[in-house]
């Protein structure tokens, strides 16, 4: 049914208590020894006093992961914009060879005119020439002539001196047409030119309806995709930097991940060899302990803990191959290798409460007394909890409690405290093979 958990007077879900549990206690038992099977486990084992290298480690992998993610969202965000980027480039390079000014539309167009009337345009300032100058009688001939009357009798009247005035201004007048119309005669034909004004001129009025721009607004289109095209061209350099940046924190953390191996490598060597006379006193002669550590080659192993693969083996007996812990130690062999652990002071990190369930079953003798001072030596440094058969870890403890079951219309499980006057009859009821447990 429903349940509630409280931590210090305050609701907490069950993950959370979890949690708070692995932190606070410790527990072993012949079937709850699982967590030394783990590979983490095992490695935090051979870590414990390696902090520096951990730090170095864990700073380097940071570093190199937050420099590995820039890079790949920058290249992603590229890769978005890649195709983008390449119409941009295409369509202001085609903008770039027309030469967009303002009114360009209008002097392409002039200039197509001029091209395609060139035949017309001569022939028709040659005849307004002779017209003007080659004719018989000339425009300007018959101008002058106007002129030379006037002037003999401009002194009489106003009207005619104003006149006389006029038609001096009118054959220069005259003599600037004439001056034009010879340039215009003097021009040659440019058929090339003509040709390349002409798809100048359909190129511009192509772009201008693609855009559904006029000049002005096809300048600042170019301007903006200029800027943007800049950008990008920044991202890439700032990509070129990042793939440097990455290589530089790469070596760095392949340098602290080394470091690392060389450290667990002989953390591990000393390990063994502490666990040795452990293992002796706990009825483990014949056990022999062996801790691999392999180190992965590429990227895929890197962690914030480094490169290496932990585990601990162990052969039953000498010159029989080694295998991995789990294979070949019992539940009651993995509790006393456990005890063995914090014996040596492998496990001095673990939390302050350690509960042991029949961490002494399948033994006896000067064995089971190995195991009980043990547990009291670990008692004197934190809270050790121990459920017992043996009279031998009872007589350890400093204080023992008795469990037996009562049977009514209900099974029902009594717990008292053992009195120093009770406790030498309790242990003689372990002795002698009681039901109940310590």
């Amino acid at each position: 049914g429903k349940s509630s958990a409280y931590v210090n007077g305050t609701p907490a879900p069950m993950r959370l208590l979890q949690q708070i549990g692995d932190l606070v206690l410790d527990l072993h038992g012949q079937h709850e020894h699982q967590a030394l099977l783990r590979p983490d486990f095992q490695r935090r084992v051979i870590d414990a006093g390696l902090d520096g290298n951990l730090l170095e480690v864990a700073a380097a992998y940071g570093r190199w992961r937050r420099v590995d993610e820039r890079l790949a969202a920058l290249q992603a965000e590229r890769s978005d914009t890649g195709r983008q980027e390449q119409w941009m480039r295409d369509e202001l390079e085609r903008l770039t060879d027309i030469g967009i000014e303002p009114g360009l539309a209008e002097s392409l167009q002039v200039e197509v005119d001029q091209g395609r009337h060139y035949a017309q345009i001569q022939e028709s300032a040659a005849r307004a020439l002779a017209l003007l100058e080659d004719g018989e009688p000339d425009a300007r001939a018959l101008l002058a002539g106007a002129r030379h009357a006037v002037d003999d009798v401009a002194d009489y009247r106003p009207e005619l001196a104003e006149g006389a005035e006029l038609l001096q201004q009118m054959d220069a007048l005259l003599g600037e047409v004439a001056h034009r119309l010879r340039h215009a005669m003097d021009a040659s034909f440019d058929e090339q030119g003509l040709r390349a004004a002409e798809a100048r001129l359909m190129d511009l009025h192509d772009a201008l309806r693609r855009h559904q721009a006029d000049e002005d607004g096809l300048m600042a289109l170019m301007g903006q995709w200029e800027a943007q095209l800049s950008a990008l061209d920044t991202a890439a350099w700032d990509e070129d930097g990042l793939r440097t940046e990455l290589v530089d924190a790469a070596a760095a953390y392949a340098k602290a991940a080394r470091a690392l191996s060389v450290a667990r490598r002989q953390a591990a060597d000393a390990l063994v060899e502490r666990l040795r006379p452990f293992l002796d006193r706990l009825a483990l002669k014949g056990m022999q302990v062996r801790i691999d550590i392999e180190s992965g080659v590429d990227e895929a192993t890197w962690t914030d803990h480094g490169v290496d693969a932990v585990r601990f083996m162990a052969a039953s007996n000498p010159g029989e191959p080694f295998r991995e812990l789990a294979a070949i130690a019992s539940g009651g062999e993995m509790s006393r290798f456990v005890l063995a652990l914090k014996g040596c002071g492998a496990l001095a990190q673990a939390p302050q409460v350690a509960v042991f369930d029949e961490v002494d079953v399948g033994i006896g003798g000067e064995t089971a007394w190995c195991v009980g001072e043990l547990l009291a030596a670990m008692g004197r440094e934190r809270q050790v909890l121990v459920v017992s058969h043996l009279p031998q870890g009872a007589a350890c403890a400093g204080q023992q409690v008795s469990m037996h079951k009562r049977e009514g219309e209900r099974t029902v499980t009594h717990i008292e405290v053992v009195d120093e006057e009770a406790r030498p009859g309790e242990k003689a009821t372990r002795r002698g093979g009681g039901a109940g447990q310590e």
